[in-house]
């Protein structure tokens, strides 16, 4: 199945002044955790259930490992980290945890999943 583009104009960020067409994806389905676990499901001996449990618990651990400041690697699907932003000092010693605007989660794609999306067919619609 292709992915659906369509065709939208901008400025152009290299001239500010110029407008250039561009392609975008369309915006595609929210799949949600319950239609995961029937796809799941339908690929393994596990239920649907037995899939969901896996996936909330996933869904609560995870946080705890990420506050740590702990990479967590899951396989070929890719890695969750960490990352903050703070405000900028002078000097090192006036720096205090104060500081820290946020956090953010950081998503990588392992070498699995980038080489099963390698080849994506794409329409223009």
């Amino acid at each position: 199945m292709a992915m659906n583009l369509k065709k939208i104009e901008r400025v152009n960020p290299a001239n500010r002044e110029q407008k250039k067409w561009y392609l975008i994806k369309n915006k595609g389905r929210a799949i949600d955790l319950d239609e995961i676990a029937e796809d799941i499901q339908g690929r393994s001996s596990m239920t649907k259930g037995d899939i969901l449990a896996v996936l909330s618990n996933l869904i609560q651990v995870l946080p705890a490992h990420l506050k740590k400041g702990d990479s967590v690697r899951l396989g070929g699907l890719g890695s969750f980290r960490l990352t903050i932003t703070s405000n900028g000092a002078d000097d090192a010693a006036s720096l205090s945890t104060s500081d820290v605007k946020g956090a953010r989660v950081v998503f990588v794609a392992g070498t699995e999943l980038k080489r099963e999306l390698t080849g994506i067919s794409y329409s223009i619609g």
